[in-house]
């Protein structure tokens, strides 16, 4: 468990005192020390306040000597480090003004596209017209084509024909006359 502690707590953590390094252990030993001056009778135990203490206070406080540490890098010579905390979040409050501003102007590109999509929309329905017409433009052409082959087939002058041809004539014309009945059949129907 101590092992752990220590790792959890560096090796060594500066002495405020002594301005010097101290190990981990010695350091938890003043803690109990000035502990137990303090509180003669605790209601806790030590490990109890030492738990606390590394699972609840040092994490946030690690957090907040970074931030600090961090912001007293950014100090310009001579300035004073609580200068350079209120510097910064004068900073951080104008970038997320324009952030916010630039996310408000950029509303727009929502309208561009949904002109786009409706662009995209109305061209594609002039697209799909065009090519109902051209499909109905084809079975008509194809009907004319099969009207006048059918009524080349039943015109036909059969004088002068062998009896093969005059045969084959006779069945498209039974064939059409077939078809032609159906189709009457089925439209009255």
């Amino acid at each position: 468990m101590a092992a752990n502690e220590d790792e959890e707590h560096g090796n060594d953590e500066q002495d405020q005192d002594n301005e010097t390094n101290q190990e981990a252990t010695t350091f938890w030993q003043r803690i109990r020390t000035v502990y137990c001056e303090a509180v003669p009778r605790p209601i806790q135990t030590f490990t109890s306040l030492k738990k606390r203490w590394s699972n609840n206070l040092q994490p946030a406080i690690n957090k907040f000597r970074a931030i600090v540490h961090q912001v007293k890098g950014f100090n310009k010579s001579g300035a004073h480090w609580s200068r350079a905390i209120s510097t910064r979040a004068t900073y951080w409050k104008k970038k997320a003004k324009t952030i916010n501003q630039l996310a408000a102007q950029d509303q727009s590109w929502k309208q561009d596209v949904a002109c786009a999509h409706k662009e995209i929309t109305s061209k594609s329905k002039q697209l799909n017209d065009i090519f109902n017409h051209d499909s109905q433009s084809i079975n008509c052409m194809s009907q004319n084509g099969t009207t006048s082959l059918e009524l080349a087939i039943m015109t036909t002058d059969l004088n002068g024909v062998d009896d093969e041809q005059k045969e084959y004539f006779k069945l498209k014309r039974a064939a059409i006359l077939q078809s032609l009945r159906a189709q009457g059949n089925s439209s009255t129907n």
